[in-house]
């Protein structure tokens, strides 16, 4: 009997190990093993790029149809054709969709005075990371992956340091729309989407949770903003994440539950360690370098093209 057991473990294959994406200026330590992806320049995305802002027939008729749309609209804004590709990459030729998207995302704008210029995003940028340290540890574009990655930590998003703020909501939620911006700086990265890496270790009840702050978020932004969303990790989870996880579950979108992931261990440990390194002070003034270089590319694109 042992000797069957023996065999049959043999034939179990291991699981995977999972991959997490380093910083791309190889400025944190490197564990050099198979399993770590080894540093990717961040320069390639960050350059305007022709071959990325290209469309094929169909996706060109989606944004088309969706102009003509919005046109006829007379209580929306003017929106950019890079705006209405952006829109159209992902609601595709569901043009009520699309419509109810832009006067949502046109609400919010409006109601936290969003500019969207690269020196507003450069500002609230800075402040969010003044307000809360950790809370955005990560930014880059993974070729590997072939797509943008952020990384950050939850349990830095305290409750009494948002209840001091008097525009509580735009202090996290105009940063969270720049950041949505940088990573789409053009449209091959609309298409790839986004992988978000969310340190979770240390997550309380006490300090960090207030249901509104993600209700809030889904409801205004994270369900509004035409984003892909291309995987969801949450790292370390608690017994109580875990719990809240499975009582919102029901409530979510399919799509949204297909990209979460919960309770995984990052490869190199606390995703706040890895990216913080050497000093908060460095990984605060890289990420907001960043920030404002992919927004700069993203101002560039859209101010140079047309459908």
């Amino acid at each position: 009997m042992d000797n069957v057991n023996e065999r049959a473990a043999l034939e179990i294959p291991p699981e995977p190990q999972r991959r997490i994406p380093i910083d791309p200026d190889g400025q944190e330590p490197v564990d050099h093993h198979p399993h770590i992806m080894e540093p990717a320049s961040q320069a390639s995305v960050l350059s305007p790029d022709a071959t990325r802002m290209t469309l094929s027939d169909t996706e060109r008729q989606w944004a088309m149809a969706i102009k003509e749309a919005v046109l006829q609209d007379l209580e929306l804004d003017p929106l950019s054709d890079f705006d209405i590709v952006q829109v159209a990459l992902l609601d595709r030729d569901n043009i009520e969709g699309a419509m109810e998207r832009i006067c949502k995302l046109q609400a919010f704008q409006q109601e936290y005075r969003v500019t969207d210029t690269v020196e507003q995003g450069q500002i609230t940028t800075q402040r969010c990371l003044d307000l809360f340290p950790g809370l955005m540890l990560h930014i880059s574009y993974q070729p590997s992956l072939g797509c943008h990655v952020h990384a950050g930590d939850v349990t830095k998003l305290y409750k009494s340091v948002v209840e001091s703020q008097k525009d509580t909501s735009a202090a996290i939620l105009v940063p969270l729309y720049y950041l949505f911006h940088a990573t789409n700086p053009d449209f091959e990265s609309m298409r790839q989407g986004l992988v978000i890496l969310c340190e979770c270790g240390g997550f309380s009840w006490t300090d960090n949770f207030k249901l509104e702050y993600f209700q809030k978020f889904w409801l205004e932004l994270g369900g509004v903003y035409p984003i892909k969303l291309k995987k969801m990790m949450h790292y370390h989870t608690s017994l109580f994440f875990n719990l809240l996880h499975s009582m919102g579950r029901p409530f979510l979108p399919n799509d949204v539950k297909e990209v979460f992931e919960i309770g995984l261990f990052s490869a190199l440990g606390r995703l706040d360690i890895v990216y913080l390194s050497p000093s908060v002070q460095t990984a605060n003034a890289r990420f907001k370098t960043r920030i404002v270089e992919s927004l700069q590319t993203r101002h560039h694109n859209a101010s140079n093209f047309r459908l």
